[in-house]
Formats: C-alpha cells, structure tokens, sequence
C-alpha cells in the first residue's frame, strides 16, 4: 500500500487472531492528513502492543515507525498524562518499550539484547537537557507543545489543537535510532567471545608449535654437531691413511734401491 495513503497494512486485512478473544486490530491513519492513533483510548492498539511484548501475536504488522509513532509509544508507556494504565499495569518499562519498537521497526519481534539497548533507547526518547547533550525526542515533542507561541505553526493553537498538528508533522520524519547497530553490538559481543575462544585455542595452539620447533631447532644443532664431529673423525682417517701411504711408499723405495757395495 502506498505509504503516502496508508501507514499500516498486513496483506488485505485489519486484524490478526483467530477468534474474538485473541484478535489484534491494526491501527491504519493517513499520513500528513491524521496522526497515528497510538493513544491510551485506543484499547486495540495497547492490545497490538501487549501482543507484542508478551510474544503472543501471531503475525507483525508492518507499521513504519516515524519520530511521532515512536513518541506517542513511549507516552504510552512513561507519560504520565498519556500512559496507558494496561501497559504501567504490566511493569514492561525499558524492556517493553525496546521490544514494541524494535519488533515493528525490524517487521519480527525482536527481544531485548542486553541492558544497554534498552538504555540508550529510553534516552534518545527520554532524555532531559544536560549540559551539552539535546534533549531526547519525546521531551523535544514536549518542549514544542508547551513553548508552542514561538512556533508559528502552533501559535494561537490548543493544547490539543498543538499536540495532533505536531503528530501529523512528525509522522513524515522516520525514527532515526537504529536498531541495526544496537542488535549488531550484541552480535559484535558474542562474536568477540568466539574470538577470545578461538584466540586462546590458537594460543595453546601456538605454544605446541613453538615447542615443536625449539625441540626441532635442539635436534639439527645434535646433527650439526655428529656432522662436525664426523668431519673431523674422517680428516684423521684421511691423515692416518696419507701417512701410513707415505711410510708404505717410503719402504717400497727403500726395498727396491740397489744396496751398496762396501
């Protein structure tokens, strides 16, 4: 479905589930004309989310997660004026929101890496002004509701009026956190301890060959030395044998000399 039209299907159907009890309804809004509905009212959405977080869903729906989507899930979950008294109720918090987010970014349910993930998602949506560092997205969504008089396409506007203006805005921005670099750290993490397995199996490895070759290295210094040894055992040979020639070539001349006459 063009995603200017519509923002959520799954195939030619609006919900999933095969009976009254488990059926999940997909949330479905147009972009840049509605803002998604992902509020605490809408109890099929917190159903959908729930679904997710408990691994109950049978089929993920394909929703494109934008910076509004992503804001209104974590007021769901944090905001106290928004948050959906199903989901505090379940005490998913950090691991939750990971789960939800990830799962309908990746498009399969996606479970909590490590600690961390969930950590650095909670503060690129919910981070306060420190220092240096902006404010994370939902708190910026905050800000630009309360301090709307400076803006001008919110100025003049109500609470309400300012809050689903900015929604339908935001819906056309995509969720910048990547999810891909947060499941790849935890990949690069396990790889790392393959490599530390295979590093310290090579090392003993190693440590083998290195005692092969210094044994070896003790072996061919022996035969140098039995072939120095052999040398010099042969030059005495060869001198003893020159010698004794000599003397044999010397009593051969000496016998067959003419003797003298006195």
């Amino acid at each position: 479905m063009d995603h200017e039209i519509v923002r959520s299907m799954a195939g030619d159907f609006d919900s999933f589930g095969a009976d009254s009890e488990s059926l999940v309804i997909v949330p479905r809004w147009k972009v840049g004309t509605e803002p998604p509905p992902f509020l605490s009212t809408n109890g099929s959405v917190v159903r959908l989310l729930m679904s997710i977080v408990d691994d109950t869903i049978d089929v993920m729906p394909s929703i494109v997660v934008s910076n509004a989507v992503a804001v209104q899930i974590y007021r769901l979950l944090f905001d106290k004026f928004a948050h959906a008294a199903e989901l505090k109720a379940a005490k998913i918090a950090d691991r939750g929101l990971y789960i939800i987010l990830a799962s309908l970014v990746r498009g399969t349910r996606t479970e909590l890496p490590n600690p961390n993930a969930a950590k650095n998602l909670k503060l690129y949506l919910g981070r306060t002004v420190t220092g240096s560092q902006e404010p994370g997205l939902a708190i910026r969504f905050s800000n630009t509701i309360k301090f709307r008089r400076g803006h001008a396409e919110l100025k003049g506007l109500s609470l309400e009026e300012a809050r689903e203006r900015l929604f339908i805005r935001w819906d056309s921005e995509p969720f910048g956190f990547d999810f891909g670099e947060v499941q790849s750290e935890f990949e690069v993490t396990q790889l790392l301890g393959e490599m530390r397995g295979e590093r310290a199996e090579s090392s003993e490895t190693i440590t083998r060959l290195e005692g092969m070759i210094g044994e070896l290295e003790k072996q061919l210094k022996r035969a140098h030395s039995t072939l120095r040894k052999g040398s010099a055992q042969s030059e005495r040979d060869r001198e003893e044998l020159e010698i004794e020639l000599a003397r044999v070539r010397a009593g051969r001349t000496c016998s067959s000399s003419p003797a003298r006459r006195i």
